[in-house]
């Protein structure tokens, strides 16, 4: 068989589970961040309006 050492690595890949990394990622990640209100209201300083409006 020509193609075992690529037959042995996706099998050896199958069999043995990946370690779980969710933890990892609870508090740094993108999704974490953007998807968080408070946030991304404390990164933004909404700009001032008052006197003549645009337009």
């Amino acid at each position: 068989m020509k193609y075992w050492p690529l037959f042995l690595f996706l099998t050896v890949m199958v069999l043995i589970p990946v370690p779980d990394y969710a933890p990892l990622a609870d508090s740094n990640t993108c999704v974490t961040c953007h998807t968080d209100d408070s946030k991304l209201k404390a990164l933004v300083k909404p700009p001032q309006i008052g006197g003549e409006g645009e337009g």
